[in-house]
């Protein structure tokens, strides 16, 4: 050991056998306050960050599990071929003399008969493939539309190669979230 060294030692030892020493009583009263002061701003930033870290993770998770907007529903309408048309009744000529009068017969257009309906023909529901790993259907649409007839081969039906281009009319169960679940095609 050098004799720096020892010296240090020596009044170190010294110090400590003179008995514990304290600061002033203000001295240790303003460093109270400065640290009691620090604490608390340490307080309010980590409680602040927390509330800000909350706020993104709930962020993040409304937006993975965001449940996206529901398409209107389509309106189901039935044509039916148009019936004929009404005749209108000749206007009647303005009497002079009063004169007893019949009351008017309103002719109401009767619906067509069953006749004039063409029956449709049209094959079973077919399941779309992976229609099963989608949630259970509480709520379904049935629309009408037109797909290309190759679009039967998806359901394993069987389609002629010089008419795969044509459109066949179909209708489709749509699923509450949208999503097509099943098809049968139309005739």
């Amino acid at each position: 050991m050098s004799r720096n060294e020892q010296e240090l030692k020596d009044a170190l030892r010294a110090l400590a056998a003179t008995g514990p020493q304290e600061a002033p009583a203000d001295v240790e009263r303003v460093l109270l306050d400065a640290f009691r002061r620090k604490q608390r701003s340490r307080g309010r930033v980590a409680r602040i960050c927390g509330a800000l870290a909350g706020a993104a993770v709930a962020a993040g998770l409304a937006l993975m599990f965001r449940i996206p907007p529901q398409p209107p529903k389509p309106e189901a309408r039935v044509t039916l071929p148009s019936p004929p048309p009404v005749a209108a009744a000749a206007p009647e000529p303005i009497a002079l003399a009063p004169k007893k009068v019949a009351p008017r017969q309103v002719r109401t257009a009767r619906p067509p008969t069953p006749s004039a309906i063409v029956p449709e023909v049209a094959t079973n529901f077919y399941s779309l493939p992976d229609a099963d790993i989608f949630a259970p259907v509480e709520d379904a649409t049935v629309i009408r539309v037109q797909l290309p007839r190759s679009a039967m081969r998806m359901v394993g039906l069987p389609v002629n190669e010089e008419r795969a281009a044509e459109r066949i009319r179909a209708d489709v169960v749509l699923g509450q979230d949208g999503i097509a679940r099943a098809v049968r095609f139309v005739q």
